[in-house]
């Protein structure tokens, strides 16, 4: 799974805005895991979701990790620096699509959905905590 996330960063900074793009690094961090068919699909599309959103809205370094988490079994982490998330962020009340399902194939997978500031108090960080 963390080569297949390597492989995402690079092809979804190649479709980007070359100004979005200049302006991006990705590092893809955490363990080499293997993950049955259906959950890892769920998680690309979910992770495809987190790191558009944060070549849109973040800069500097995103950083995608894939580790263990003593408590759920895995955590996916997408976080970036920018434009902090306002204090009365709700995913669900999201208009946009992405969010809608991103929400919906995290429920698919059995797994949880966090959100807060990124490194420093800035920025997003967007977590999928997954068995």
């Amino acid at each position: 799974m963390k080569k297949y996330l390597q492989e995402l960063c690079h092809d979804v900074l190649g479709l980007a805005d070359s100004g979005d793009a200049a302006r991006m690094d990705i590092l893809v961090e955490g363990c080499e895991i293997e993950i049955p068919t259906a959950t890892a699909t769920s998680l690309g599309f979910i992770a495809n979701e987190l790191i558009t959103n944060a070549v849109k809205h973040g800069k500097g370094r995103i950083i995608v990790s894939l580790d263990t988490d003593p408590e759920t079994g895995y955590a996916l982490s997408v976080s970036n620096r920018g434009v902090a998330l306002p204090e009365d962020f709700d995913p669900a009340a999201c208009k946009g699509l992405g969010m809608k399902i991103i929400q919906s194939l995290v429920r698919k997978i059995g797994g949880e959905f966090g959100f807060g500031r990124g490194t420093d108090n800035q920025g997003a960080r967007f977590v999928v905590l997954f068995s």
